[in-house]
């Protein structure tokens, strides 16, 4: 069941479809290492996060589960997933700021 799968193993897939994504872009070498370095610091930012906002961040907008599924793997609310997605991408907007 995919309760039985580590969140280490998740966020290492999550992680690989990002790069995948930042890197497929074509582009010049310049603006790979850009897209690397936001790689690094949106994994900076998720790994900030706590547990719950985290993984609900990564199955709705990585893996695109919906939030009844999300619920329903958690054994939670829809209401309650809301508040987590809302309040994780809240806080990884403040973290991920330009100073």
């Amino acid at each position: 069941m995919r309760r039985d799968r580590s969140l280490t193993t998740a966020l290492d897939e999550s992680a690989s479809r990002l790069g995948d994504w930042l890197t497929t872009q074509e582009s010049s070498p310049s603006q790979k290492v850009i897209r690397q370095e936001q790689m690094l610091r949106i994994a900076g930012a998720l790994a900030s996060l706590s547990e719950n906002q985290r993984r609900v961040i990564e199955l709705h907008h990585l893996q695109g589960w919906t939030l009844a599924e999300i619920a329903h793997e958690l054994d939670t609310s829809k209401a309650a997933v809301a508040g987590l997605l809302h309040r994780g991408l809240k806080a990884l907007r403040a973290e991920l700021e330009e100073p």
